[in-house]
C-alpha cells in the first residue's frame, strides 16, 4: 500500500504548478534531440560558442573538440553527425589519448632533463669558484666609506 501511496504523491508532485518553480507541466518546452549523438538542445545561430565551434571545425576539419561539441549540441547536418558520431565513439572506445595528453608528457620530460642540467651547471660553478667565500650579508646594506 505504500508504494502506491507514494506513486500517487509523485505523480502529484509533477502536475502540480507550485512543484515545477510556478509553472505547469503544459508549459514547459519539450526539446526533441533528434540527430545521432545529440545530448543537448541546439544553441541560436548567434550563440558565442556555437560560432567559435563552427569556425573551429572550419577552419581545422581534425579537431576533435570542435567535432564533439557539434554533434552534442546538433549543429551539424544528420549525415555529417552519424559518421562524426561513429568515429568519436570508435576513438573513444579505444581510449586514444589526445594530443596535448602527449605534449604534457614530452613537455614534462623536456622540463626533467632540463632541470638536471641546470643543477649540474650550478654546481660545476660552486667547485669553480676558487675558494673565495663570501659571507650572506656582505656588502648588502653597507654603505663603503
Amino acid at each position: 500500500m505504500s508504494v502506491k501511496a507514494d506513486e500517487s504523491t509523485a505523480v502529484d508532485a509533477k502536475t502540480k504548478p507550485e512543484a515545477n518553480g510556478g509553472a505547469s507541466h503544459d508549459d514547459m518546452a519539450v526539446v526533441e534531440l533528434t540527430k545521432p549523438g545529440q545530448t543537448m538542445p541546439t544553441p541560436t545561430p548567434g550563440d558565442g560558442d556555437r560560432v567559435f565551434y563552427e569556425t573551429l571545425l572550419r577552419q581545422k576539419p581534425g579537431s576533435q573538440m570542435a567535432r564533439e561539441w557539434c554533434v552534442k549540441f546538433g549543429i551539424l547536418p544528420h549525415d555529417e553527425a552519424a559518421r562524426l558520431y561513429d568515429s568519436i565513439r570508435a576513438r573513444k572506445a579505444r581510449g586514444t589519448p589526445s594530443k596535448k595528453d602527449n605534449k604534457r608528457a614530452a613537455a614534462s620530460e623536456k622540463k626533467s632533463t632540463a632541470s638536471r642540467k641546470k643543477r649540474a651547471v650550478i654546481e660545476d660553478d660552486l667547485e669553480a669558484s676558487g675558494g673565495v667565500d663570501a659571507a650572506a650579508a656582505e656588502g648588502v646594506g653597507t654603505t663603503g666609506l
